[in-house]
């Protein structure tokens, strides 16, 4: 423990062994002791069972840092495994996202089909509840216009982040720019 700045970082890297010439060098007669042993005198072999089996350090941003105990190879791959669960799960959320707001939309399609015979059919009676009924209808699909733009935007974005993904992305964004298309012109239809 302690400020900013005293060297408590190069401190624990120096007694890990991972300060390397040109960034440093350690000084010739210098002694760093573990144990009254000279951990700089260690071969190859001490300083495998040294580093991880004795000593380890922590890195101030550790998600960042390759753990010295374990194998780079191993440590890439289960990385590379979580980026490729997160894109599954990503993609699934997302294909169930555009499941649902096509389902809403189709609803929502129906249900100003529904407005629209009630519309024609106040026009027929005399009612005067026809402009009422239009402009209701008009703001929820405007509504539903909005939402599902926010949702083509939002999978638009995941796709730039993760290009791998567009095969799978790509037909979602154009099923719901043609759900878009429809509302639009039913948006039309009611103004």
């Amino acid at each position: 423990m302690g400020e900013s700045g005293c060297g408590k970082s190069v401190t624990a890297k120096s007694i890990m062994g991972l300060i390397k010439a040109p960034q440093g060098e350690i000084k010739e007669n210098s002694e760093i002791l573990y144990h009254g042993e000279n951990i700089l005198k260690y071969n190859k072999k001490q300083w495998q069972h040294y580093k991880g089996g004795e000593c380890a350090i922590i890195f101030q941003d550790a998600l960042a840092s390759l753990n010295p105990t374990m194998r780079v190879g191993k440590q890439i791959m289960e990385n590379s495994k979580k980026t490729f669960t997160d894109m599954k799960t990503t993609i699934s959320s997302a294909t169930e996202s555009v499941s649902k707001a096509l389902k809403a939309g189709q609803k929502v399609y129906s249900e100003m089909n529904l407005l629209l015979d009630q519309t024609v059919e106040d026009g027929i009676n005399g009612s005067e509840d026809t402009v009422d009924t239009l402009v209701k209808a008009a703001k929820t699909v405007d509504k539903n216009i909005k939402s599902f733009t926010t949702l083509r935007d939002n999978l638009i974005k995941l796709s730039e982040k993760h290009p791998e993904t567009d095969s799978s992305i790509g037909p979602m964004i154009e099923k719901i720019n043609s759900s878009i298309e429809k509302q639009e012109e039913l948006r039309d239809d009611l103004t």
